[in-house]
């Protein structure tokens, strides 16, 4: 069902925040996970930044290992700054990327 669809996409996204917790990758922080999504095409999870102050808003690809029995320890793999059209960095004082 969808509702439990919803329960492991949170159970999932929980993972990834308690792993991730103080892990870098390519100079940015990863906390502050808020938000979820399965790339089927690419095989991986995309997780957004509830970012906040001047901080870059950016999108996380996550390896997160699953099998018929449990999920493995997540991991980020790469990250997507979002920019506006001039490339000029959205940040958490210019957008809010959860709403």
């Amino acid at each position: 069902s969808s509702i439990a669809a919803a329960a492991e996409d949170a159970r999932i996204l929980q993972l990834a925040r308690r792993a991730t917790f103080g892990a870098t990758f390519d100079g940015l922080d990863v906390g502050g996970l808020s938000g979820l999504a399965w790339d089927g095409r690419a095989g991986s999870f995309r997780a957004l930044v509830d970012n906040q102050g001047s901080s870059p808003a950016r999108i996380f690809t996550l390896d997160i290992p699953v099998n018929t029995r449990a999920l493995g320890e997540p991991s980020a793999t790469g990250v997507t700054r979002l920019t506006t059209a001039d490339d000029e960095p959205f940040t958490g004082e210019n957008s809010d990327n959860e709403g």
